[in-house]
């Protein structure tokens, strides 16, 4: 059976915690640049789905690097 080495989970949940930090402001910087840009009342309604898709992506690129990292 093999083990984890336990500096690389605790290095893994750094990076998770760091990873959703710098996508939360990845995500605000660009509503703020998504509602500079839009001046429609419609295109302004649906700024919570243009922060959503802009956070997971940039989480999902993230986890993609980790992935890449330990492989």
């Amino acid at each position: 059976m093999n083990f984890v080495n336990p500096w690389l989970s605790l290095f893994s949940f750094v990076y998770f915690i760091g990873a959703g930090i710098l996508s939360f402001l990845m995500s605000k910087y660009f509503v703020i640049f998504y509602l500079k840009r839009v001046d429609s009342k419609f295109l302004r309604s649906i700024e919570p789905l243009i922060g959503v898709i802009s956070f997971s992506s940039s989480f999902g690129i993230f986890l993609i690097v980790l992935y890449n990292l330990l492989t």
